[in-house]
């Protein structure tokens, strides 16, 4: 089981001047006459693999990558100073391209080196990683000693609302199947403040994965059978002041969404963003994901309390940058102000050479796999391309897929589907979006490279 583990980061940058609260910590109006630090906070959100300069699947550029993800961090820290930088990733991480997915999809037990995003991660220096719906694509075994390989490299993996179900004989029902939050130590005028940083998941995955790859979890507490995200992010904000926490961040991998009804699980449920807002009154900093939209990043929402509240979303493309001053007022409270909040656009940064040489080798080994034939088609084929408004062959073989995909991980998944008083499943309908690349099915050798073409998503 894995519990928060507050880790103590000191922050001691000491400048001049003093701004007032605009959004934060604690109402003031007297703050003392020195000035705090600076504090930033930088953010990821559905990379999806991104590591490579390129896509080796149609060789054009890829310039939205965490190698310029490393070289904007550094720039940053070499200006506010490393220790005034938190960098967090809000999931979707693994999944999405050849490069990232080359040991993730192999059939190995154990890899020597540790997969590309991860090694992207622990060298860029990442402090926090939250689970997104796409981690639970792989069997649950390989993922583990994913996040092993993260903590050891001193990163702390976050879904606050993963709980397991207590049917694995080791855990009991609504232990915390990952961390929870952590809690920085930032020095202001020479006193010590807590910053915290909750992190949760989506509530969806039941919807989208397999059981096998979240076995005995579940992704909101026992006692919250609405998959309401407000009553979890409440139920750890507690906890969070309590331990001292003067500043909240909640990194959450879920889009905007509603305020408004309750919510309806596969309606409602998969983008509770501003629900998650309205509903509490402690938050200081929102980063959002999923959704792919950074439209509404650096916008700011009204909380409980009437307080604005900044969101921020990478969208899948840039890293964000939003700026605290952080001062105190004549109690020696904590005072937070929202200086500026951004989107940073990663094409205006070259590449990171050394960690594009630690990845180099992935994607070698990619390209390299790419080209292997993994199957054969016979026959006559349509050569139809309109996925959209004709019945292919094209898809019509990618759905066949999924119904022997399913029906395969169906019978050797009786230990889970005896839970529900179930020994076999056979898949008998299944359902798709129309394939994202262009490629159409033909007679001869079919590729990993003709597979990502015809249908990108591994779950």
């Amino acid at each position: 089981m894995f519990n928060r583990r507050p880790v103590s980061w000191v922050l001691c940058l000491v400048l001049s001047g003093v701004i007032m609260l605009a959004c934060g910590c604690t109402s003031a109006t007297t703050p003392t006459a020195d000035t705090g630090l600076d504090l930033v906070i930088l953010s990821t959100t559905d990379m999806h693999g991104k590591c490579w300069e390129t896509n080796v699947l149609n060789d054009k550029a890829e310039p939205h990558n965490m190698l310029r993800v490393s070289t904007a961090g550094e720039e940053i820290r070499d200006e506010y100073g490393k220790d005034n930088v938190i960098l967090v990733d809000n999931g979707d991480l693994f999944q999405g391209t050849p490069v990232s997915e080359v040991h993730l999809l192999d059939d190995k037990d154990e890899q020597e080196e540790p997969e590309a995003m991860s090694l992207c991660l622990a060298e860029i220096g990442y402090d926090a990683f939250v689970l997104g719906n796409h981690e639970f694509d792989y069997p649950f075994e390989k993922m583990s000693a994913v996040y092993d390989y993260l903590r050891d490299t001193g990163i702390d993996v976050l879904a606050a609302n993963a709980y397991f179900d207590g049917s694995d004989g080791t855990h009991e029902a609504a232990d915390n199947a990952f961390g929870t939050y952590i809690v920085r130590e930032v020095t202001v005028n020479g006193h010590p403040h807590k910053v915290g940083i909750v992190g949760f998941e989506n509530t969806d995955i039941s919807r989208w994965d397999l059981p096998l790859n979240y076995p005995g979890i579940t992704f909101t507490h026992p006692d919250n059978p609405t998959y309401d995200m407000a009553q979890e992010a409440n139920r750890y904000l507690s906890e969070m002041i309590d331990d001292g926490c003067e500043m909240v961040i909640v990194a959450y991998h879920s889009g905007l969404g509603t305020d408004q009804g309750t919510p309806e699980f596969g309606v409602s449920t998969d983008h509770q963003g501003l629900r998650v807002i309205a509903n509490t009154d402690r938050v200081d900093l929102v980063i959002l994901g999923h959704d792919h939209s950074s439209s509404y990043s650096n916008a700011s929402f009204t909380d409980k309390a009437k307080r604005e509240v900044p969101v921020v979303n990478g969208g899948s493309r840039d890293l964000t940058k939003t700026v605290f001053n952080l001062s105190e007022d004549g109690d020696g409270k904590l005072v937070c102000e929202l200086e500026s909040s951004e989107n940073l656009d990663l094409t205006a940064y070259e590449p990171d050479a050394d960690l594009e040489e630690k990845i180099r080798p992935y994607a070698e080994e990619a390209i390299a796999k790419l080209e292997e034939p993994i199957g054969r088609l016979g026959g006559t084929w349509d050569g139809l391309g309109d996925f959209y408004n004709q019945q292919t062959d094209t898809m019509d073989l990618v759905l066949a897929s999924m119904i022997d995909g399913g029906t395969r991980q169906g019978a050797t998944a009786s230990d889970d589907l005896a839970q529900l008083g179930i020994d076999h499943t056979d898949v008998d309908v299944a359902i798709t979006n129309a394939a994202e690349g262009d490629y159409i099915a033909h007679a001869g050798d079919v590729s990993i490279r003709d597979i990502y073409r015809m249908c990108e998503f591994p779950n």
